[in-house]
């Protein structure tokens, strides 16, 4: 029997009430809601390195490091390899938004010295660009 006639013999068995069909199993399981770190101490944000979690804060393009939004005082950092900021992104300079993503960190390998001025990005946390998702008034910003 080819395939097409196997399902077409199926479902007409289905409808004609001559065999019961097992309905589909489908996965509800939602992706569980990212923790609001908005206020947490930076001891707190540690224990969450790696986790998908979510921050409100005032957006800029004009970071030391790139993109950012400031937090309880600090910024944390948009990063990410090919990723390019749109047009989108400039209307929301110095506005707030949120940002859900992967929460990490970055450690210079350059150790700061006492008199000797080095150019070095600082020790930050930092979202994955690529992946962020970031919202403005409950809308996600889009790179157009």
């Amino acid at each position: 029997m080819t395939e097409p006639l196997a399902i077409s013999l199926a479902v007409f068995l289905a409808v004609a009430g001559l065999v019961q069909v097992a309905p589909i199993q489908v996965d509800t399981h939602r992706i569980p809601k990212a923790i609001d770190l908005t206020n947490a101490a930076d001891s707190v944000l540690r224990q969450h390195l790696g986790e998908r979690v979510m921050m409100r804060g005032r957006f800029s393009l004009y970071g030391k490091v790139g993109p950012f939004i400031i937090v309880a005082g600090r910024p944390i950092y948009l990063e990410g390899g090919a990723f390019s900021w749109g047009k989108s992104y400039g209307r929301v300079e110095k506005r707030n938004v949120s940002v859900t993503s992967t929460l990490r960190f970055y450690h210079s390998s350059v150790p700061a010295t006492g008199n000797i001025a080095i150019a070095r990005a600082s020790d930050h946390f930092y979202f994955e660009a690529e992946t962020a998702r970031i919202e403005f008034r409950g809308r996600v910003i889009r790179n157009n």
